[in-house]
């Protein structure tokens, strides 16, 4: 009996540091809430492309880098010694963004792992400090605060984080929906984002969406989306206001994108694409293909 006994309490022993252990959580209150907010910030990235922008694991390239500071400064995201960027008189007299470019460079590596931004039309570079004109981003999609569902701790310095983020029109006619995502972020004490740095964004995808395969065909709602994204790279982030099928014939599907004046409208493009590819041409018979922007 008391031999039994002993292997009862020894189970004990043993099972009960391995649930504590499983039970712990990766990251603290504080540390998940900055790591949301950095979601937060992507999610408002991902709108500002109109939605879906993140939707083929989004390389962290010029563009998302352009994206990324634009939004962080709008947002008057604190990377300052702990203050947002203000408006003030540039060095041309007019009003914008005046940020110190050691610490614009060490938030951008310390957020996304990469400063090799490069100054577009709307930067320059003054007495050592990047001088950023005004602006005000566009975004058909508005979104909620993301869900984190699950962090996982994928080696001794990397997490994943996994969750939805929901999204709505704003200035559109196109429904709202649902994204999952899932996040890989480093180990970096320098970040203001709970101590993490975004590596990969792995997915952001719309839930429920599947790789088209030949003959399946994309729906029309995959369609205008993915022309709405086409349209804004190939016009300097310029969106139009409706992006609608107007006729079908076979697989050959035509797309309007538009913009409604009141008494007229005022046409960005035609776009006809075979709907198991999503290539064809536009207006002026040139090739477009809507999965590569």
């Amino acid at each position: 009996m008391k031999k039994f006994l002993c292997l009862i309490i020894a189970a004990l022993l043993f099972v009960q540091p391995c649930m504590a252990a499983e039970e712990e959580p990766v990251l603290s209150g504080e540390a998940q809430e900055k790591v949301t907010d950095l979601l937060d910030l992507l999610a408002a990235v991902d709108a500002g492309g109109n939605g879906m922008y993140f939707s083929e694991n989004k390389e962290i390239d010029q563009d998302f880098l352009d994206r990324f500071l634009t939004w962080s400064v709008w947002l008057s995201v604190p990377f300052i010694e702990g203050a947002a960027p203000e408006i003030t008189e540039l060095s041309d007299g007019t009003s914008g963004w005046k940020i110190p470019e050691d610490k614009l460079k060490a938030y951008m590596q310390n957020s996304v792992g990469n400063s090799d931004y490069e100054m577009n039309g709307n930067m320059r570079l003054t007495d050592g400090n990047v001088e950023i004109g005004g602006f005000t981003p566009t975004a058909v999609y508005g979104h909620e605060k993301p869900e984190i569902s699950k962090v996982s701790r994928v080696s001794e310095t990397d997490i994943l984080a996994e969750g939805t983020v929901q999204y709505a029109p704003e200035f559109s006619q196109e429904p709202p929906y649902t994204a999952s995502f899932s996040v890989l972020l480093t180990q970096n004490a320098e970040s203001i984002w709970g101590g993490y740095t975004l590596k990969e964004i792995q997915r952001w995808e719309k839930e429920g969406q599947t790789e088209n395969t030949a003959g399946a065909g994309y729906t029309d709602e995959e369609l205008c989306r993915m022309a709405r994204t086409y349209c804004e790279v190939r016009n300097g982030g310029i969106s139009p206001q409706y992006v609608v099928v107007d006729n079908t014939d076979g697989n050959m599907v035509m797309i309007h994108l538009y913009e409604d004046m009141g008494d007229h409208t005022a046409t960005f493009d035609w776009y006809t694409v075979d709907r198991n590819t999503a290539a064809g041409t536009n207006t002026l018979g040139e090739t477009v293909d809507l999965k590569n922007p």
